[in-house]
Protein backbone atom coordinates (compact mmCIF):
# COMPACT_ATOMS: atom_id res chain seq x y z
CA UNK A 1 0.00 0.00 0.00
CA UNK A 2 0.98 3.83 -0.77
CA UNK A 3 -0.37 7.02 1.70
CA UNK A 4 -0.51 10.35 1.81
CA UNK A 5 -2.07 12.60 3.75
CA UNK A 6 -1.72 16.79 3.80
CA UNK A 7 -2.65 18.77 6.74
CA UNK A 8 -3.28 22.80 6.20
CA UNK A 9 -3.55 25.14 8.71
CA UNK A 10 -5.87 28.14 7.90
CA UNK A 11 -5.64 29.97 10.95
CA UNK A 12 -4.33 29.50 14.01
CA UNK A 13 -7.62 27.54 15.21
CA UNK A 14 -9.02 25.95 11.78
CA UNK A 15 -6.94 23.00 9.73
CA UNK A 16 -8.30 20.71 6.97
CA UNK A 17 -7.06 17.16 5.65
CA UNK A 18 -6.93 15.39 2.95
CA UNK A 19 -5.59 11.89 2.29
CA UNK A 20 -5.66 8.70 0.14
CA UNK A 21 -4.50 5.19 0.40
CA UNK A 22 -4.17 2.58 -2.43
CA UNK A 23 -3.85 -0.39 -1.79
CA UNK A 24 -3.09 -4.14 -4.12
CA UNK A 25 -4.50 -7.16 -2.32
CA UNK A 26 -3.78 -10.78 -3.37
CA UNK A 27 -5.50 -13.46 -1.66
CA UNK A 28 -4.58 -17.37 -2.47
CA UNK A 29 -6.40 -19.82 -1.36
CA UNK A 30 -6.51 -24.03 -1.06
CA UNK A 31 -9.09 -25.87 0.98
CA UNK A 32 -10.02 -29.28 1.72
CA UNK A 33 -12.85 -31.00 3.96
CA UNK A 34 -13.61 -34.35 5.19
CA UNK A 35 -15.65 -36.48 7.24
CA UNK A 36 -19.05 -38.20 7.57
CA UNK A 37 -21.15 -34.17 7.88
CA UNK A 38 -19.38 -32.11 4.99
CA UNK A 39 -17.66 -35.11 3.19
CA UNK A 40 -14.73 -35.05 0.94
CA UNK A 41 -14.26 -31.78 -1.05
CA UNK A 42 -11.80 -29.55 -1.80
CA UNK A 43 -11.65 -26.01 -3.64
CA UNK A 44 -8.95 -23.13 -4.23
CA UNK A 45 -8.79 -19.80 -6.37
CA UNK A 46 -6.98 -16.93 -6.55
CA UNK A 47 -8.76 -13.04 -6.34
CA UNK A 48 -7.04 -9.50 -6.43
CA UNK A 49 -8.05 -6.11 -5.92
CA UNK A 50 -6.68 -2.22 -5.66
CA UNK A 51 -8.51 -0.38 -3.17
CA UNK A 52 -8.54 3.21 -3.56
CA UNK A 53 -9.94 4.69 -0.22
CA UNK A 54 -9.79 8.48 0.49
CA UNK A 55 -9.98 10.63 3.49
CA UNK A 56 -11.24 14.47 4.54
CA UNK A 57 -11.80 16.30 7.49
CA UNK A 58 -11.74 19.84 9.23
CA UNK A 59 -11.25 20.37 12.96
CA UNK A 60 -11.69 23.77 14.91
CA UNK A 61 -10.13 24.35 17.97
CA UNK A 62 -12.85 26.04 20.13
CA UNK A 63 -10.16 26.68 23.21
CA UNK A 64 -6.82 24.89 23.79
CA UNK A 65 -8.37 21.83 25.27
CA UNK A 66 -11.51 21.62 23.34
CA UNK A 67 -12.20 20.50 19.44
CA UNK A 68 -14.53 20.28 17.44
CA UNK A 69 -14.39 17.86 13.55
CA UNK A 70 -16.05 16.77 10.78
CA UNK A 71 -14.45 13.82 8.87
CA UNK A 72 -15.39 11.81 5.68
CA UNK A 73 -13.58 8.37 4.97
CA UNK A 74 -13.95 5.60 2.71
CA UNK A 75 -12.54 2.37 4.26
CA UNK A 76 -12.91 -1.17 2.60
CA UNK A 77 -12.20 -5.08 4.29
CA UNK A 78 -10.25 -7.75 2.03
CA UNK A 79 -12.45 -10.80 0.41
CA UNK A 80 -11.77 -14.42 0.74
CA UNK A 81 -12.54 -17.65 0.78
CA UNK A 82 -15.33 -19.95 2.12
CA UNK A 83 -14.69 -23.37 3.39
CA UNK A 84 -15.84 -26.54 1.18
CA UNK A 85 -19.12 -28.70 2.17
CA UNK A 86 -20.91 -31.17 1.14
CA UNK A 87 -23.22 -30.36 -2.02
CA UNK A 88 -25.55 -33.22 -1.18
CA UNK A 89 -26.53 -32.41 2.37
CA UNK A 90 -26.44 -28.41 1.56
CA UNK A 91 -28.44 -29.31 -1.76
CA UNK A 92 -32.11 -28.13 -0.11
CA UNK A 93 -31.14 -25.19 1.62
CA UNK A 94 -28.88 -24.24 -1.48
CA UNK A 95 -31.70 -24.42 -4.74
CA UNK A 96 -33.60 -22.32 -2.17
CA UNK A 97 -31.09 -19.64 -2.50
CA UNK A 98 -31.34 -20.48 -6.22
CA UNK A 99 -27.24 -21.60 -6.22
CA UNK A 100 -25.74 -25.81 -6.77
CA UNK A 101 -23.03 -25.00 -4.56
CA UNK A 102 -20.92 -23.09 -1.77
CA UNK A 103 -19.49 -19.93 -3.23
CA UNK A 104 -15.93 -20.43 -3.28
CA UNK A 105 -15.11 -17.16 -2.69
CA UNK A 106 -16.40 -13.44 -1.57
CA UNK A 107 -15.58 -9.97 -2.86
CA UNK A 108 -14.11 -6.84 -0.66
CA UNK A 109 -17.34 -4.64 1.07
CA UNK A 110 -16.48 -1.05 2.15
CA UNK A 111 -17.66 1.62 3.91
CA UNK A 112 -18.25 5.29 3.53
CA UNK A 113 -18.28 7.06 7.03
CA UNK A 114 -19.07 10.72 8.03
CA UNK A 115 -18.63 11.80 11.22
CA UNK A 116 -19.09 15.12 13.47
CA UNK A 117 -17.95 15.42 16.57
CA UNK A 118 -16.36 16.99 19.91
CA UNK A 119 -13.31 16.09 22.36
CA UNK A 120 -11.51 18.08 25.13
CA UNK A 121 -10.95 18.53 28.86
CA UNK A 122 -12.57 20.56 31.37
CA UNK A 123 -10.63 21.28 34.18
CA UNK A 124 -8.05 18.82 35.50
CA UNK A 125 -10.91 16.03 36.17
CA UNK A 126 -13.32 15.54 33.34
CA UNK A 127 -12.53 14.45 29.69
CA UNK A 128 -14.86 13.67 27.31
CA UNK A 129 -15.09 12.74 24.03
CA UNK A 130 -18.68 12.26 21.57
CA UNK A 131 -19.71 11.97 18.00
CA UNK A 132 -22.61 11.46 15.63
CA UNK A 133 -22.04 9.47 12.53
CA UNK A 134 -23.78 8.02 9.40
CA UNK A 135 -22.04 5.11 7.52
CA UNK A 136 -22.87 3.61 4.56
CA UNK A 137 -21.67 0.02 3.86
CA UNK A 138 -21.47 -1.28 -0.22
CA UNK A 139 -21.28 -4.91 -1.02
CA UNK A 140 -21.57 -6.33 2.57
CA UNK A 141 -20.12 -9.25 3.57
CA UNK A 142 -23.11 -11.31 5.74
CA UNK A 143 -22.75 -15.36 6.93
CA UNK A 144 -25.80 -17.37 5.39
CA UNK A 145 -26.73 -20.38 7.20
CA UNK A 146 -27.27 -24.02 5.52
CA UNK A 147 -29.68 -25.21 8.27
CA UNK A 148 -29.73 -28.85 6.77
CA UNK A 149 -26.25 -29.27 6.66
CA UNK A 150 -24.96 -26.81 9.65
CA UNK A 151 -22.59 -24.68 7.23
CA UNK A 152 -21.97 -20.91 6.94
CA UNK A 153 -20.35 -19.09 4.37
CA UNK A 154 -20.17 -15.67 3.64
CA UNK A 155 -21.54 -13.92 0.63
CA UNK A 156 -21.79 -10.20 -1.03
CA UNK A 157 -25.41 -9.09 0.16
CA UNK A 158 -26.32 -5.31 -0.93
CA UNK A 159 -26.00 -2.21 0.93
CA UNK A 160 -26.94 -1.43 4.83
CA UNK A 161 -27.43 2.49 6.62
CA UNK A 162 -25.81 2.95 10.06
CA UNK A 163 -26.56 5.74 11.85
CA UNK A 164 -26.19 6.50 15.87
CA UNK A 165 -23.99 8.34 18.11
CA UNK A 166 -21.44 7.68 20.97
CA UNK A 167 -19.85 9.45 24.07
CA UNK A 168 -17.32 8.68 26.36
CA UNK A 169 -16.92 10.59 29.64
CA UNK A 170 -13.93 10.22 32.47
CA UNK A 171 -14.12 11.92 35.99
CA UNK A 172 -10.95 11.98 38.34
CA UNK A 173 -12.51 13.46 41.43
CA UNK A 174 -9.81 12.50 43.76
CA UNK A 175 -5.98 11.48 43.21
CA UNK A 176 -6.24 7.94 41.79
CA UNK A 177 -9.50 7.48 41.63
CA UNK A 178 -11.53 7.70 38.56
CA UNK A 179 -14.89 6.71 37.01
CA UNK A 180 -15.95 5.99 32.88
CA UNK A 181 -18.64 6.00 30.73
CA UNK A 182 -18.97 4.86 27.27
CA UNK A 183 -22.40 4.51 25.08
CA UNK A 184 -23.37 3.99 21.93
CA UNK A 185 -26.23 3.63 19.58
CA UNK A 186 -26.58 2.08 16.21
CA UNK A 187 -29.48 1.75 13.85
CA UNK A 188 -28.71 -0.02 11.17
CA UNK A 189 -30.95 -1.07 8.10
CA UNK A 190 -30.83 -3.15 4.95
CA UNK A 191 -30.76 -0.52 1.93
CA UNK A 192 -31.54 -3.26 -0.65
CA UNK A 193 -34.25 -5.97 -1.23
CA UNK A 194 -32.72 -9.28 -2.83
CA UNK A 195 -34.64 -12.10 -4.02
CA UNK A 196 -34.40 -15.74 -4.78
CA UNK A 197 -33.42 -15.88 -8.60
CA UNK A 198 -36.44 -16.84 -10.69
CA UNK A 199 -35.00 -20.46 -11.34
CA UNK A 200 -35.18 -21.12 -7.60
CA UNK A 201 -37.63 -23.79 -6.40
CA UNK A 202 -38.59 -21.42 -3.84
CA UNK A 203 -39.41 -18.00 -4.37
CA UNK A 204 -39.17 -15.02 -1.74
CA UNK A 205 -37.13 -12.56 -0.52
CA UNK A 206 -33.44 -13.41 1.32
CA UNK A 207 -32.69 -9.57 2.28
CA UNK A 208 -35.48 -6.92 2.87
CA UNK A 209 -34.95 -3.22 2.71
CA UNK A 210 -35.40 -2.32 5.99
CA UNK A 211 -34.00 -5.21 7.77
CA UNK A 212 -33.03 -4.14 10.94
CA UNK A 213 -29.05 -5.91 12.43
CA UNK A 214 -26.46 -5.23 14.87
CA UNK A 215 -26.81 -4.70 18.48
CA UNK A 216 -28.79 -1.44 18.71
CA UNK A 217 -27.60 0.01 22.34
CA UNK A 218 -24.01 -0.40 24.32
CA UNK A 219 -23.16 1.11 27.61
CA UNK A 220 -19.74 0.69 29.19
CA UNK A 221 -19.50 1.73 32.81
CA UNK A 222 -15.54 1.23 35.08
CA UNK A 223 -14.11 2.18 38.13
CA UNK A 224 -10.42 2.49 38.73
CA UNK A 225 -8.13 2.94 41.86
CA UNK A 226 -4.57 3.39 42.37
CA UNK A 227 -2.50 4.61 45.81
CA UNK A 228 0.90 3.90 47.24
CA UNK A 229 1.52 1.76 49.85
CA UNK A 230 4.27 2.71 51.83
CA UNK A 231 7.24 4.84 51.55
CA UNK A 232 8.60 3.58 48.30
CA UNK A 233 6.95 2.48 44.93
CA UNK A 234 4.68 -0.05 45.39
CA UNK A 235 1.26 0.88 44.44
CA UNK A 236 -2.02 -1.23 44.87
CA UNK A 237 -5.12 -1.06 42.45
CA UNK A 238 -8.52 -1.50 41.52
CA UNK A 239 -10.57 -1.77 38.56
CA UNK A 240 -14.31 -3.19 38.19
CA UNK A 241 -16.13 -2.74 34.86
CA UNK A 242 -19.63 -3.58 33.52
CA UNK A 243 -20.36 -4.21 29.94
CA UNK A 244 -24.00 -4.14 28.58
CA UNK A 245 -25.46 -4.91 24.86
CA UNK A 246 -29.32 -4.65 24.27
CA UNK A 247 -31.22 -6.97 22.94
CA UNK A 248 -31.82 -7.77 19.26
CA UNK A 249 -34.38 -9.70 16.81
CA UNK A 250 -34.47 -10.17 13.58
CA UNK A 251 -37.13 -9.95 11.26
CA UNK A 252 -39.19 -12.85 10.12
CA UNK A 253 -40.28 -13.39 6.20
CA UNK A 254 -36.84 -14.50 4.69
CA UNK A 255 -35.85 -17.53 3.38
CA UNK A 256 -34.43 -19.34 5.51
CA UNK A 257 -35.70 -17.79 8.54
CA UNK A 258 -35.90 -19.61 12.02
CA UNK A 259 -37.31 -17.66 14.84
CA UNK A 260 -35.17 -20.15 17.24
CA UNK A 261 -31.69 -17.81 16.03
CA UNK A 262 -33.32 -14.71 15.58
CA UNK A 263 -32.78 -13.15 18.88
CA UNK A 264 -29.98 -12.46 21.15
CA UNK A 265 -30.64 -11.60 24.64
CA UNK A 266 -29.92 -8.11 26.61
CA UNK A 267 -25.99 -8.64 27.99
CA UNK A 268 -24.51 -8.12 31.22
CA UNK A 269 -21.00 -8.78 32.19
CA UNK A 270 -19.05 -7.38 35.09
CA UNK A 271 -15.41 -8.35 35.47
CA UNK A 272 -12.93 -7.48 38.85
CA UNK A 273 -9.36 -6.91 38.91
CA UNK A 274 -7.01 -6.27 42.22
CA UNK A 275 -3.28 -5.74 41.74
CA UNK A 276 -0.09 -4.64 43.21
CA UNK A 277 2.41 -2.78 41.12
CA UNK A 278 6.12 -2.35 41.85
CA UNK A 279 9.01 -0.67 39.73
CA UNK A 280 8.25 -3.31 36.54
CA UNK A 281 6.82 -6.09 38.33
CA UNK A 282 2.71 -6.38 38.03
CA UNK A 283 1.43 -9.28 40.31
CA UNK A 284 -2.80 -9.12 40.29
CA UNK A 285 -6.03 -11.35 40.99
CA UNK A 286 -8.88 -11.13 38.90
CA UNK A 287 -12.33 -12.35 38.37
CA UNK A 288 -14.42 -12.40 35.03
CA UNK A 289 -18.20 -13.14 34.71
CA UNK A 290 -17.99 -11.63 38.44
CA UNK A 291 -21.89 -12.90 38.58
CA UNK A 292 -22.01 -15.76 36.45
CA UNK A 293 -23.96 -14.83 33.73
CA UNK A 294 -25.83 -17.01 31.67
CA UNK A 295 -26.98 -14.46 29.03
CA UNK A 296 -27.67 -16.39 25.48
CA UNK A 297 -25.17 -14.87 23.11
CA UNK A 298 -26.60 -17.20 20.60
CA UNK A 299 -28.30 -20.01 18.74
CA UNK A 300 -26.81 -22.97 16.15
CA UNK A 301 -28.83 -25.92 15.22
CA UNK A 302 -26.92 -29.50 14.22
CA UNK A 303 -28.70 -30.40 11.46
CA UNK A 304 -30.70 -32.90 10.82
CA UNK A 305 -30.87 -33.49 14.33
CA UNK A 306 -33.05 -31.43 16.44
CA UNK A 307 -30.27 -30.44 18.94
CA UNK A 308 -29.57 -26.63 19.24
CA UNK A 309 -25.88 -25.33 20.77
CA UNK A 310 -26.64 -22.48 23.18
CA UNK A 311 -23.43 -19.90 23.33
CA UNK A 312 -23.24 -17.77 26.72
CA UNK A 313 -20.39 -16.42 28.55
CA UNK A 314 -17.61 -18.50 29.90
CA UNK A 315 -18.69 -19.50 33.24
CA UNK A 316 -17.49 -17.32 36.21
CA UNK A 317 -13.62 -17.80 36.37
CA UNK A 318 -10.75 -16.73 38.55
CA UNK A 319 -6.72 -16.02 37.62
CA UNK A 320 -3.77 -14.61 38.80
CA UNK A 321 -1.62 -13.00 36.19
CA UNK A 322 2.45 -11.82 36.25
CA UNK A 323 3.88 -9.32 33.91
CA UNK A 324 7.13 -7.33 33.66
CA UNK A 325 8.01 -5.02 31.95
CA UNK A 326 11.35 -4.34 30.43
Amino acid sequence: AAFGQLDYKLTDKLTVTAGVRVSRVQFDFSNRSGGPLFGDSSAGGHTSETPVTPKFGIEYRVTPDVMLYASAAKGFRPGGANPGGNSQACAGDLAALGVKEIPRQYRSDSVWSYEVGAKGRLGRKVTFAASAFNIDWSNIQRPRALLSCAAVYLENLGRARSRGFDAQITVNPIRGLSFDLGIGYMDTTQQTTIRAPSNAPRQGTIIRKGDRFAVPWILTLAADYEAPLGADDLKGYAHVQYDFKSAFTAKPGNIGFNPLFARTDDQHFVAARLGLRKGPVDLSFFVNNLFNARDILGRLNFAPSDRVLIQTFRPRTFGVTAGYRF
